[in-house]
C-alpha cells in the first residue's frame, strides 16, 4: 500500500516511484491511497492495482471508514510518501501507535524543519539534498539497495 494525499504536482513526482517499485516487486499488487480529487490521475496507471480515494474535507469519520477498509487487506509493505497528519493518523489506526518502528512501514523524509527554516528565515540547509522526486526513489532504494531507479515521471 502507498499512502499519498498531497497536491497534483507532488503526485506527478511520485509516478516514477510506482513504476520502479513494480520493477523490484513485479508480483506485488500496488494499492494507492490518495485524495478523491486526484484519483483520476491514477485511474489508468498500469502499476496501480487498486485505488482508494479519500475526501480530505470529510474529517475523521471518513478516515475511520477508510482505515476499516484497509484493515481487511494483508500488507507486505507500506510506503508513506506524504507524512501528513492524515497519513500518520491512518497508519496509527492501521498498525498502532508504534508503527514507526515496524520494518514493513517506510516513510519519506520530508525535511520539514529544514524546509520551514528556508521559507521563514531564508536559511538554506537543503543545498546538498536531492530533489523531491529523487527523495521518493531513495526511499525505495533504501529497501531495495541493488536497484537503480529511472527518474522520469509518467502520466496515463
Amino acid at each position: 500500500m502507498i499512502i499519498r494525499f498531497s497536491s497534483l504536482g507532488d503526485l506527478i513526482l511520485t509516478t516514477a516511484f510506482y513504476r520502479e517499485l513494480k520493477k523490484v516487486r513485479p508480483d506485488a499488487e500496488l494499492h494507492l491511497v490518495t485524495s478523491k480529487e486526484f484519483a483520476p490521475l491514477f485511474a489508468h496507471c498500469p502499476h496501480i492495482k487498486k485505488l482508494y480515494q479519500f475526501d480530505r474535507r470529510s474529517g475523521t469519520d471518513a478516515l475511520d471508514e477508510l482505515a476499516t477498509k484497509l484493515k481487511q487487506e494483508d500488507w507486505d509493505e507500506v510506503f508513506d510518501l506524504h507524512q501528513s497528519l492524515r497519513s500518520r493518523l491512518l497508519l496509527i489506526k492501521l498498525f498502532g501507535s508504534f508503527y514507526r518502528w515496524k520494518k514493513k512501514i517506510h516513510r519519506i523524509d520530508k525535511r520539514s524543519l529544514k524546509r520551514n527554516l528556508l521559507i521563514s528565515l531564508k536559511m538554506n540547509f537543503l543545498k546538498s539534498f536531492p530533489s523531491q522526486r529523487a527523495s521518493y526513489l531513495k526511499l525505495l532504494e533504501a529497501s531495495y539497495p541493488n536497484h537503480e531507479s529511472g527518474y522520469h515521471t509518467e502520466l496515463f
